[in-house]
């Protein structure tokens, strides 16, 4: 994993503007390298990555309330939603919902990463076999930013699926949903 172990490298680069006049900022992206570790150890299923997601939550547990890095959305909120990530990716979707349950997407400092966590929802229901859960997450997305949704692998391969696949009930609405984020059955 030559990712992570170039975030690691990052990381001791970033340490000494901790006591630099730089403080805060250094430990919000220090946070956000950490999660960026989190996320690759989750995708390559390695549970390790909770211990990564730790580093972060206690560096923004110590951030001043309220703040959110200028260029990376580094915050609260953010560490919470990588925790539905990581839920997802080291698929454990009842664990994601549950994160889930207490996250108010609206608290997520930026429209992309907020349509990013539905999607990450999304995969969850998706993994649960919830067509119906699926589709109402990637409405949500949509709404937020179609953009995010057209432009997301996964958020296309779930909108591609659903208009292949989707019951009765729900084709019209998988079908606009489709449409709306620029997907086709083929």
């Amino acid at each position: 994993m030559d990712a992570v172990a170039q975030l690691s490298e990052a990381r001791v680069l970033i340490a000494p503007e901790l006591d630099g006049g730089r403080e805060v900022e250094a430990a919000a992206i220090l946070a956000s390298l950490w999660l960026c570790s989190a996320l690759t150890r989750a995708r390559a299923g390695d549970q390790g990555a909770w211990s990564d997601w730790d580093q972060a939550a206690g560096i923004v547990s110590r951030l001043p309330e309220g703040y959110v890095h200028p260029h990376h959305p580094t915050s609260r909120p953010l560490v919470d939603l990588y925790a539905c990530m990581l839920a997802v990716e080291l698929g454990d979707p009842a664990d994601a919902r549950r994160r889930a349950h207490h996250l108010d997407p609206e608290s997520i400092p930026s429209t992309a990463w907020r349509a990013s966590h539905l999607i990450s929802l999304a995969r969850g229901a998706d993994a649960e076999g919830s067509q119906e859960g699926t589709l109402a997450m990637l409405q949500r997305a949509a709404a937020v930013s179609p953009e995010v949704v057209e432009f997301n692998p996964a958020g296309r391969e779930l909108a591609r699926r659903l208009l292949v696949d989707a019951g009765a009930t729900i084709r019209a609405d998988a079908e606009a949903l489709a449409r709306r984020v620029g997907v086709t059955a083929d």
